[in-house]
């Protein structure tokens, strides 16, 4: 249960209803980028978040929508020794090598904004000239004191390595509003980039 709490807060957005999935601002790859497919191979799924239980939290959320699409995705924090070693870029790709680990998903949390919109109070003003008249609409609600709303906006950048040629194979900014479960942000977010590495051929079909 207090790992599921973690995961909640880690994604927590503050009295806001409205979710909207990963929309993306930019995206990059290389000149020479060609299709390729990771099915069926070892991939890493690394998230670079300073707390530890949420970090391994979202990395296992990640590595099961790898594993969903044909690929042995692996939670990189199961992959190290310690915690201390994911800092290390030495250490973390000797053991990927070691345990056949031929690419990387990395996710980074780049921005949070939090947006306030308030409608502000509406008056209505009676037209009804007479005390009887008045009197009777006065006791209906003239005064609206307004709303404020509150919506939260994550920006994540997420990338793509082929870890063997040690080489950057894509790269994207997406922000999503109020995202509340880190399991359906996560299944929207690997499917906004499945559908973005299709869009640009970069997924073997």
């Amino acid at each position: 249960m207090a790992r599921k709490t973690a995961l909640v807060l880690a994604l927590a957005c503050f009295a806001a209803d409205v979710f909207a999935g990963p929309k993306f601002k930019n995206t990059w790859k290389p000149p020479d980028a060609v299709p390729t497919s990771f099915k069926g191979q070892k991939v890493a799924a690394v998230v670079m978040m300073k707390d530890v239980r949420q970090r391994n939290g979202v990395e296992d959320e990640l590595a099961i929508e790898l594993r969903s699409r044909g690929i042995v995705g692996i939670a990189a924090h199961t992959l190290l020794p310690t915690d201390e070693d994911i800092a290390d870029k030495d250490q973390v790709r000797a053991h990927f090598e070691q345990q056949g680990v031929v690419g990387a998903v990395v996710l980074r949390s780049v921005e949070k904004q939090t947006e306030i919109t308030d409608s502000g109070p509406t008056y209505w003003v009676t037209n009804t000239f007479t005390f009887s008249g008045y009197y009777g609409y006065g006791w209906v609600g003239i005064y609206d004191p307004g709303h404020a709303t509150m919506d939260s906006y994550f920006t994540v950048e997420t990338l793509i390595y082929d870890v063997k040629a040690d080489k950057l194979l894509w790269a994207g900014v997406t922000q999503t509003k109020n995202p509340k479960r880190v399991d359906e942000f996560m299944h929207d977010l690997a499917n906004a980039v499945a559908e973005q590495l299709k869009k640009e051929g970069l997924v073997k079909k």
